[in-house]
């Protein structure tokens, strides 16, 4: 039973472990497709996502998280943010090609910040179809291709995409602050270019929140039958157990009996015996008490 409540407890751990981010209310940039495969993400409400959520995110939206050498590639294509987000080498970047004090303290390229993987950042990540179909678009300009499914619990879910963005931070630190929050006030992306002030909304398919639902219904059915087996294979074997034992009690108390009535036949039979000779003797002594007396009691001649 022990094991069992484990099994139960590792069911429920497995369904509880499901990211609580809402991939349908994210953000992203390029609003449209990615650069080199490469786009950021982020919520409005600022720095939502440790480095294990923010693979998930990427997850969720049905691509992986970028790595720091595909974040480079999208880089010389034009691709540059002023917020910091993870890597695959569960590292913070912010990539820049502009000087500017308010986005990465002046920096250029790949600025790095090894923070503790539970810090909160946002995401880059990394769609290798439309990498494949755009491996080299013009330099500033973001390509055209589809962005990824995004996964919600409706029917149709929604991925809204903003690619506004505010160029009014100021900074004024010689090195980089202990938390995200200290480091960039405003939570939106910047894009020096003129592109970079449309809004649009993309409309993606269900197909990959259905197989990610499947996949979850799937592994707890898995692991409902799992323990369901388990229980009936004990259940059986205590059962096989107890009947054994029974049985070796009813033969134990069934020889027992049989041994009873044959010491009691035998005594018995002994006190049979015993008595059929007290009684011979009896007679025995009683013949000659006779015989003697009717000797005493005839006349002499």
């Amino acid at each position: 039973m022990a094991k069992s409540g484990m099994l139960l407890l590792l069911l429920a751990r497995f369904v509880s472990s499901a990211p609580n981010i809402d991939v349908s209310q994210t953000q992203v940039y390029p609003e449209h497709g990615s650069i080199s495969g490469v786009f950021h993400v982020w919520l409005p409400t600022g720095y939502a996502f440790d480095a294990s959520v923010a693979r998930e995110v990427c997850e969720g939206l049905g691509v992986t998280i970028a790595d720091k050498s595909q974040v480079e590639k999208a880089l010389e294509q034009g691709f540059e943010t002023c917020k910091f987000g993870w890597i695959d080498e569960q590292v913070a970047v912010i990539p820049r090609i502009h000087t500017k004090p308010s986005c990465g303290q002046g920096q250029v390229g790949i600025i790095t910040w090894r923070a503790n993987l539970s810090t909160k950042f946002d995401v880059f990540c990394f769609n290798s179809t439309d990498y494949e179909a755009h491996p080299n678009p013009p330099q500033g300009n973001p390509s055209t291709a589809v962005m990824p499914t995004a996964r919600k619990s409706g029917a149709h879910p929604k991925l809204t995409t903003h690619s506004g963005f505010r160029e009014d931070l100021q900074l004024t630190s010689s090195s980089f602050p202990e938390s995200a929050d200290e480091l960039f006030v405003n939570d939106s992306p910047v894009n020096d270019s003129p592109e970079s002030q449309a809004f649009s909304k993309t409309s993606p398919t269900i197909t990959v929140s259905l197989i990610a639902l499947l996949t979850t219904v799937s592994a707890f059915l898995v692991l409902a039958v799992a323990a369901i087996c388990y229980l009936k294979k004990n259940n059986v074997g205590w059962w096989n157990k107890n009947h054994q034992r029974q049985r070796e009690e009813t033969e134990i108390y069934e020889k027992t009996g049989r041994e009873s009535q044959a010491e009691v036949k035998n005594q018995l039979n002994m006190t049979s015996e015993t008595n059929d000779v007290s009684i011979t003797i009896k007679l025995e002594d009683e013949t000659r008490e006779a015989s003697h007396s009717a000797a005493s009691d005839s006349p002499s001649l």
